[in-house]
């Protein structure tokens, strides 16, 4: 393959690789001309860059991957322990409300509302609830 030359009077040849650097004749007006190497990269570094390219693009959708998956299960953590700090604070009003029960004596009202605390599906905060029921008469419990 050899180089391609355009003189500035238009005429266009070819010299041999070898002749980069030299200095040529143009053939149509006889004018010097100084062929320059023609900038090509080698085609290993080409393949590299192919192969390269493929890799990268391969890790950027595994880090697309990744994250996506530790925004879903930080979503799924946020989640429950919001639905448990609902719960838990479910069960703190229903336990302050059979506690004012209790201080009238209302023992019925209070069981109920203790047992509706109980009930509220993702509490994990229950220590009032079993001390208040250790407050109540046992003779009053159905």
């Amino acid at each position: 393959m050899g180089i391609s030359i355009t003189c500035s009077c238009g005429k266009s040849f070819q010299v041999k690789n070898e002749s980069a650097g030299r200095r040529v004749n143009c053939p149509g007006c006889g004018a010097g001309l100084v062929i320059k190497a023609p900038i090509e990269p080698p085609s290993e570094i080409i393949e590299d860059r192919s192969e390269n390219q493929g890799h990268r693009i391969r890790f950027l959708w595994l880090g697309v991957g990744v994250f996506c998956a530790a925004v879903i299960a930080g979503a799924i953590v946020v989640d429950g322990q919001m639905k448990a700090k609902w719960a838990n604070e479910a069960v703190e009003s229903k336990v302050q409300e059979a506690q004012q029960a209790a201080d009238q004596m209302q023992w019925d009202r209070s069981l109920v509302l203790l047992r509706e605390a109980f009930a509220i599906e993702g509490a994990t905060k229950l220590d009032n609830v079993h001390k208040l029921i250790a407050r109540i008469p046992r003779r009053n419990c159905p």
